[in-house]
């Protein structure tokens, strides 16, 4: 597994699991996409690479120009994002077709013009084992919502904070995870609306699985996803879900399931959500039953490996 940006979160994860990962410290100058070029292009020659799974736009640029100059290399390509902000962006990913062999998407009807005729449709999955911690929630404590996720626009934290600041006359907590680059800002914004009382910041954490077991909703306003795996990580702690209908999201959270509401409408799925939680309970239920039914990590494992295999064949 290589990085080419300075991200290494997620490295030690990959070293416990005895999975060689590393990151390339692209800053998205010439010389070091150049040198992350020749980088990858080293390891694929080195390792008789066979196929290349580029996850994003700028990996997918770098996998095109090392096809130019070895044909046999597979390329695989998975956008994990509905939104692409620059029309240049959508221009090139659809001039690259030639060079990807498939396309993975999260649901139908996340098409689009730049995909691949033989996109398959491969949505994340997850561990439900590890989100199986029974934790007595005490009687007096508020409602508690949790927020899970990098503190960016597209995650739309400060709509949310706005949002609080107008639900006074109820007994709840904000539990903000997380870090980024609007940490700062969105501080001061918490602490100009007055809600130190309701909104606690918790920085990056590991040990979501226990948060989510303690909370008794998940929030995700987002202004645009791909396919969240934070829904799924509710799912599993079986606690109910208010999203925004962005990318794959409504392909399988609904209001059967779910709270799936415009940002108009979100203020008022919390206060529904504090008022019947005995209807939140049958909703969690219900996508626990979907998500353990489709959407378990064993399963998806199985669908990537037979398209790779498909991809060499």
């Amino acid at each position: 597994v290589i990085g080419i940006s300075s991200q290494q979160d997620l490295l030690k994860l990959f070293h416990q699991n005895n999975i060689h990962a590393y990151c390339l410290n692209y800053k998205k100058t010439f010389g070091k996409f150049f040198n992350s070029i020749i980088e990858i292009s080293r390891h694929i020659k080195n390792h008789k690479i066979e196929i290349v799974h580029a996850h994003m736009f700028h990996t997918l640029i770098i996998a095109s120009i090392i096809k130019i100059f070895n044909h046999k290399v597979k390329i695989i390509f998975t956008a994990h994002n509905s939104f692409h902000a620059m029309k240049i962006r959508r221009i090139i990913l659809w001039l690259l077709k030639p060079f990807r062999n498939f396309d993975t998407i999260f649901s139908k009807n996340s098409i689009n013009f730049f995909h691949k005729k033989s996109s398959v449709v491969i949505p994340n999955g997850i561990d439900m084992n590890s989100y199986k911690i029974d934790v007595k929630k005490k009687s007096d404590k508020p409602f508690t919502f949790i927020v899970i996720g990098r503190l960016e626009h597209m995650k739309n934290h400060g709509f949310l904070l706005e949002q609080v600041s107008k639900l006074n006359d109820y007994n709840f907590k904000l539990l903000i995870v997380g870090s980024g680059i609007l940490e700062s800002k969105l501080k001061a914004k918490s602490s100009n609306l007055k809600l130190e009382d309701k909104v606690e910041f918790l920085g990056a954490r590991e040990d979501v699985p226990r948060l989510l077991s303690q909370s008794d909703c998940l929030l995700l306003p987002s202004l645009w996803e791909a396919f969240p795996l934070v829904l799924l990580e509710a799912a599993s702690s079986k606690i109910p879900v208010i999203t925004t209908s962005v990318g794959s999201i409504d392909s399988f959270i609904d209001n059967e399931n779910g709270y799936l509401v415009d940002l108009s409408g979100f203020r008022n799925a919390m206060i529904e959500i504090m008022n019947n939680r005995k209807i939140s309970k049958i909703k969690s239920d219900r996508l626990y039953k979907r998500v353990k039914l489709h959407y378990q990590i064993d399963s998806i494992v199985k669908q990537y490996e037979s398209l790779y295999k498909k991809s060499i064949q």
